[in-house]
């Protein structure tokens, strides 16, 4: 089953499908471009220290300053033009990129630039999802944030395939290198294909209040936010593949198809949506979530590689609700205020990953990693039943905008 762009660019139009094109394009190559990056980083680090502890606090680099992040920069993508930030976000990226690959750079250096990296991101994600419900009729909305996410979703598939055999050919300099290319190609691609348009009109004090503040002032975007902090549970198993791995007394090369297989069942289940309206992926965001967390306690029962795939891969087609969830947001909130509240989702997202991390990795070690997976499983789920129920108890297609009766 292919994913007809051409369809959808004949739905939207040929500027929208242009605008839309270079954006996932875009989308793409950098995708590719971080995960050769992440490789190079995790080599370079190692190499120059020897220390595992400097190589796991340059990938928190990668996660943590979303926190700050979010909250900071964000609201540039609401006060600013759309297209001036993701474009100087790009160049920032760009030019941390090209830093990293100064020959003996210091490790703090390295660790400063790939936080940059990550804080300029920010600002872009939400600028560009904003952006893209800008172009597109409203009727595919959803299907548009879907395509995103998996362009994303591929790119970084492709990568985890690719990136150590180019970094082994090239050097990580050169990776460095490559990968400030793709920022800068993101740019230029911005420039040239987004259109110009004005910076989002004020509103009034209630909606020029901060995301944070949206989401929480309204039931159905606290539910949303609730039901994706449940749902990056998920990312527990990529936290502790390699223990679980030789638990399992498996061979290392099972490490590398178990951590891509969530990614396929996300890019199947983005396919089988792709053809649905948004109506009906807004109804499966309660039970995507669900079975984004059920599978995990089947680790309960120790499974070997193969079931472990299988379990994996039904985990990442619940993933498929993400884009769903960043849909419905964007539905909810008014123009003046998109950026914000979808960029606090993403904090959100990427500070409920962490988490998930650190919690998965304390019960690791007091448990079994197949253990503590199953564990976290058997409680997401609880807590994904409860989310699910609350967003089916006000169907979605009843609700107006934030700051509209409803």
């Amino acid at each position: 089953m292919a994913v007809d762009w051409g369809h959808l660019v004949g739905e939207v139009g040929q500027t929208s499908g242009a605008v839309f094109r270079a954006l996932a394009v875009g989308e793409g190559v950098s995708t590719l471009g971080d995960q050769l990056a992440r490789v190079a980083v995790a080599v370079l680090v190692f190499d120059a220290t020897g220390s595992a502890a400097a190589a796991a606090l340059t990938y928190a680099a990668t996660l943590l300053p979303d926190l700050v992040a979010g909250p900071l920069l964000v609201p540039l993508a609401d006060r600013y033009p759309r297209r001036r930030v993701m474009a100087v976000a790009a160049l920032v990226q760009a030019l941390l990129s090209a830093v990293l690959a100064i020959p003996s750079a210091p490790v703090a250096l390295i660790v400063a630039a790939i936080a940059g990296i990550a804080a300029a991101g920010a600002p872009f994600r939400a600028a560009q999802a904003v952006t893209v419900r800008a172009v597109l009729p409203a009727e595919v909305h959803g299907r548009g944030q879907a395509r995103m996410s998996m362009v994303r979703e591929a790119g970084q598939l492709a990568g985890l395939g690719l990136a150590a055999v180019v970094v082994g050919l090239v050097g990580v300099n050169a990776a460095f290198l490559i990968n400030a290319g793709s920022f800068a190609l993101v740019a230029v691609l911005v420039l040239a294909y987004v259109p110009a348009l004005p910076a989002p009109a004020r509103g009034p004090d209630r909606v020029r209040g901060t995301g944070l503040r949206l989401l929480w002032d309204d039931r159905r975007l606290r539910v949303l936010n609730a039901l994706v902090l449940v749902g990056t549970l998920a990312i527990l198993p990529d936290a502790v593949m390699v223990p679980l791995v030789v638990a399992m007394g498996a061979p290392d090369w099972v490490v590398g198809p178990l951590l891509a297989a969530d990614v396929v069942g996300f890019l199947l289940a983005s396919l089988v949506l792709d053809r649905r309206d948004d109506a009906t992926r807004r109804a499966l965001i309660g039970p995507l979530v669900v079975l984004s967390v059920l599978p995990l306690a089947g680790f309960l029962v120790n499974p070997g590689p193969w079931t472990a795939a299988v379990l994996l891969v039904l985990s990442g087609v619940g993933a498929a609700h993400i884009p769903a969830v960043r849909a419905a947001v964007l539905e909810l909130v008014p123009d003046e205020a998109a950026g914000r509240t979808v960029g606090w989702v993403r904090t959100g997202l990427r500070a409920g990953q962490g988490l998930g991390v650190v919690v998965g990795g304390v019960l690791a070690d007091v448990l079994t990693p197949a253990g503590a997976i199953g564990a976290v499983g058997v409680a997401g789920t609880a807590a994904a039943l409860v989310g699910a129920a609350a967003w089916h108890r006000r169907p979605p297609d009843r609700a107006g905008r934030l700051g509209v009766s409803v």
